[in-house]
């Protein structure tokens, strides 16, 4: 589940979740703006659903957005009830996109691992960072270490890029930070295929690529020790100054499935 803009309400989330509950146990959020992360937990709390919440956290440049953020992660981590909650995350490629340095998204990392063990709440605390951007270092700080793959930028056509994600995972992540003993959850935080916006090399963002992608990954994946987050659920509005951003969800931006087939493993 993406970013929004504040165009949300309970009753929309509500449907989201009813929905993605058919797909999956875990629904991560990237922003706790606009009350997301609270509509979403009211929403599994109203639908009974078998769903969990990965709390993601905006951390940015700006340190008034940053506090706000922390703010409200002290206030649903004490609301809600602890089952709900199955993972916070700070920061979206935050160092990628030129947001923090290494040395603050740790500091703010400590901070909210201190947090939870000062509360008592046993939930795990990571980041998700390109896998050129993560060292031993910020490895040592995080109980969950998450890496964004798409494999569509590797211009491999679709059937060729689940072992080209491993690959990349294995050969320029693992063994570059030498974590094999890391006590820390290795997870790719993003992976997916999108449906517009042109090509690269041989990989083409179309519907027929997604499925041959999604036909190998999903079943392919199922039961990994290597956890991951499929990116994303929802198409995002269409914005043609946008190429290929808005366009990795499942279903349009309107709910609807998009010509594919849910694979059944």
């Amino acid at each position: 589940m993406d970013e929004y803009e504040c165009n949300i309400d309970a009753e929309g989330i509500a449907k989201d979740i009813a929905l993605l509950s058919q797909l999956t146990t875990r629904v991560r959020v990237y922003t706790t703006d606009c009350n997301l992360p609270d509509m979403v937990l009211d929403a599994i709390k109203s639908l009974n659903a078998n769903v969990t919440l990965s709390l993601g956290l905006k951390m940015v440049r700006n340190l008034d957005v940053s506090i706000k953020q922390l703010s409200d992660f002290k206030r649903i981590i004490t609301t809600y009830p602890d089952e709900l909650i199955d993972s916070v995350w700070i920061g979206e490629e935050p160092i990628s996109k030129g947001q923090l340095s290494e040395f603050e998204l740790i500091g703010y990392l400590d901070f909210a691992t201190g947090y939870l063990e000062r509360t008592g709440k046993n939930i795990p605390v990571g980041t998700s960072e390109t896998g050129s951007q993560w060292s031993p270092n910020l490895a040592d700080h995080v109980s969950i270490i998450g890496v964004n793959i798409n494999p569509f930028f590797g211009g491999l056509e679709a059937n060729l890029s689940t072992l080209w994600t491993y690959d990349f995972l294995l050969e320029e992540f693992v063994n570059r930070l030498d974590i094999r003993d890391t006590t820390a959850q290795l997870m790719i935080s993003e992976v997916g295929w999108p449906t517009e916006g042109g090509e690269i090399g041989d990989a083409k963002a179309n519907e027929d690529q997604l499925q041959n992608f999604m036909d190998l990954w999903v079943c392919n994946n199922k039961d990994s020790q290597v956890g991951w987050y499929w990116h994303t659920a929802f198409d995002g509005p269409n914005d043609k100054d946008r190429q290929w951003e808005n366009h990795w969800g499942l279903f349009s931006n309107d709910r609807l499935l998009k010509n594919i087939t849910i694979p059944i493993c």
